[in-house]
């Protein structure tokens, strides 16, 4: 083998080695370009929530919201029994004690969780009842209302509330409404969310655009009466 023969098989034998480590190293800690935190990532970005039936089912197994994010940050992606096509795509995140399925809608900036023992193929994201909104990606500035905002008559009068009150409140107790949301739409899936500001229950129809909720509609809703 001549010189040249032999300095490029040196050189790729390292190079293929250092790829082979830096995989095995840093496949968890935040390399973004490999598989398992590129979807990790695309899951984090939106906000996750957990829909009323799955959180009766919480309480039944005995899953800890502290259960769930160690599965998110530390789990492991199945891509086989994932779901990678379609809409929504379903990823599988799992580690010894708990498998889950996340959802990720097409234009929108939520993420269902479902128990990961079910079908991912069949996995849907609901479209009736409520979710509560878990947890929210690591952005200040994630809601906008837009000057052109309508509402109804009375926010006409008393004015839009902030971006930052609004981003407050649906941390609070903010809900997502899948009976008035349509993952469907177009140009954008529409989500219809509800929280409470100020006191008052107020309900806001939402798109994702440039990687910001816009909510488009705002208006108050009557109070739950209590039974």
């Amino acid at each position: 083998m001549s010189t040249l023969g032999k300095r490029l098989l040196y050189y790729f034998t390292g190079f293929g080695i250092g790829i082979i480590f830096v995989i095995f190293f840093f496949q968890n800690r935040g390399c973004s370009w490999t598989p398992n935190n590129r979807v990790r990532q695309a899951i984090v970005d939106r906000i996750i929530v957990i829909n009323d039936s799955f959180k009766s089912e919480m309480l039944e197994r005995g899953i800890s919201e502290e259960m769930i994010r160690n599965v998110l940050t530390k789990g492991t992606i199945d891509f086989k029994e994932s779901k990678k096509n379609g809409n929504p795509k379903v990823y599988k995140l799992y580690n010894d004690i708990l498998k889950l399925n996340f959802t990720l809608p097409e234009n929108s900036f939520i993420s269902e969780i479902a128990v990961g023992y079910s079908d991912t193929k069949k996995t849907e994201n609901s479209t009736k009842g409520e979710a509560c909104l878990f947890l929210f990606p690591n952005d200040d500035n994630i809601i906008y209302v837009d000057s052109i905002t309508t509402g109804s008559a009375d926010f006409i009068q008393a004015g839009s509330p902030s971006n930052k009150l609004i981003l407050s409140a649906l941390k609070k107790n903010g809900k997502i409404n899948f009976e008035k949301s349509n993952f469907k739409a177009t140009p954008k899936a529409e989500h219809y969310l509800t929280c409470i500001i100020n006191g008052h229950p107020v309900g806001m129809k939402t798109f994702w655009y440039k990687n910001k909720i816009n909510v488009f509609y705002l208006e108050l809703l009557a109070p739950e009466k209590e039974e």
